[in-house]
């Protein structure tokens, strides 16, 4: 009898550790088996799942995953869409592009032109300490949309951002920025 509640103690244990992240969808190309949310080497395989943005900010990764939107407004002869996510400490993450054409797949930057522009910021809890794009050609900041269907946006960001936009004060560095978000 002991052998036997030993034995189902192990498998329960087996079976909680193996449990997936929900907060992250394995689309089988994960050779290792894990399925961790550590955003640190996006692999380009890997599926984001929906409703989530990932990013390293300041070597820190970070999951975005509360009160995830994105938003479109037609403006004259094009598109203008704006996301908008939280992660578990309330930090906020927003980020748009304007395209004077409808918005499709392409490379977008702060640093704007005749066809596009592209604005980021970030908000760090109820501080109301706020970093953003300084438009700088310097400093870019990008956002790429690598997907675009009347439904859903995917796609990748990362730049430098500054408290108060100004390049004098202090920044926050994000790498490795990916997005799944439904519209």
């Amino acid at each position: 009898m002991k052998k036997i509640i030993v034995f189902i103690a192990l498998s329960l244990t087996v079976v909680a550790c193996s449990k997936k992240d929900p907060r992250v969808a394995d689309n089988g190309n994960n050779s290792t088996g894990n399925n961790n949310t550590d955003t640190t080497n996006h692999n380009p395989n890997d599926t984001l799942a929906v409703n989530t943005m990932t990013a390293n900010i300041n070597d820190t990764p970070r999951v975005y995953n509360i009160g995830v939107t994105a938003t479109t407004i037609n403006i004259t002869g094009g598109q203008d869409i704006a996301f908008t996510a939280f992660d578990s400490s309330e930090n906020e993450i927003e980020f748009s592009v304007e395209e004077a054409n409808t918005i499709t797949t392409g490379a977008f930057t702060d640093i704007g032109n005749a066809t596009s522009d592209a604005g980021f910021s970030y908000e760090v809890g109820n501080s109301f300490i706020e970093y953003d794009n300084a438009d700088q050609k310097s400093h870019p900041f990008n956002i790429a949309f690598t997907s675009v269907s009347g439904t859903n946006i995917k796609g990748t960001f990362d730049g430098i951002i500054y408290q108060d936009y100004d390049t004098l004060k202090p920044s926050l560095t994000i790498t490795n920025g990916k997005f799944n978000v439904t519209r």
